[in-house]
């Protein structure tokens, strides 16, 4: 089956938000190397180069990572929280300022007219993230937005079990976590690659994933069928 067709019939959506839909994974890695800066180079590339691994796991998951295992010293509550507040403050400062993909609102209104579900679940905070689709005028697309401290696996579960996520569903992101996921959860995964950090992807993603450089390649495939 073509990956349109498989497409074809979904009826539910979920979008990663960094690197899928705004180009922002460059604000979330300089932010992690800002934040762990005060401890040295080497400890703050360190960082960066587990954060590049690891797309889509939260921030505290992170944090708590980098004071555990690479620096593998006790960290107090109130010097996590500065840790993860310095990221924060650098993210809000980075986000405004980032390109939406273009072909963004077109695909959103496209599998709108379909009748589908569509949401966001991102490892980026909650509010956060709706804060800024809220700015930008993006809010309405979606039928929910969430993120952490809830961890993605959590919230697709959820999703699935109150009956909010009708299958079939796919899975749109550009890390490790999104294909996981989409292969634990039974989903079809559409990997978008023109913005993703993840070394090694080309060899790394599961066998049945649908490759696409941008939205607007997605786009194309969806609108085939119409042709």
């Amino acid at each position: 089956m073509s990956a349109a067709d498989r497409l074809a019939g979904v009826r539910s959506w979920i979008f990663d938000c960094d690197g899928v839909l705004l180009d922002s994974n460059a604000v979330k890695t300089d932010a992690f190397r800002l934040a762990a800066a005060p401890y040295g180079d080497r400890a703050a590339e360190a960082l960066v180069r587990y954060h590049r691994r690891t797309g889509g796991v939260s921030r505290h998951e992170k944090a708590r990572y980098f004071f555990d295992e690479i620096l593998q010293q006790p960290v107090s509550i109130e010097e996590l929280d500065r840790f993860v507040g310095c990221f924060a403050n650098a993210v809000v400062g980075g986000l405004a300022d980032v390109v939406e993909d273009a072909a963004a609102r077109a695909l959103l209104d496209h599998v709108h007219d379909q009748g589908c579900a569509v949401f966001v679940v991102t490892g980026g905070d909650e509010d956060e993230v709706r804060s800024e689709f809220d700015r930008r005028g993006l809010a309405h697309y979606f039928t929910g937005v969430y993120g952490s401290p809830t961890g993605k696996r959590e919230i697709i579960q959820a999703l699935l079990d109150s009956g909010a996520i009708r299958a079939p569903v796919a899975i749109v992101g550009d890390g490790a976590l999104d294909a996981a996921s989409a292969v634990e959860c039974g989903f079809d995964f559409v990997f978008v690659s023109h913005w993703t950090e993840w070394d090694g992807w080309e060899h790394a993603l599961p066998p049945a994933s649908i490759v696409v450089e941008d939205l607007a390649a997605l786009l194309d495939l969806l609108e085939q069928r119409a042709r």
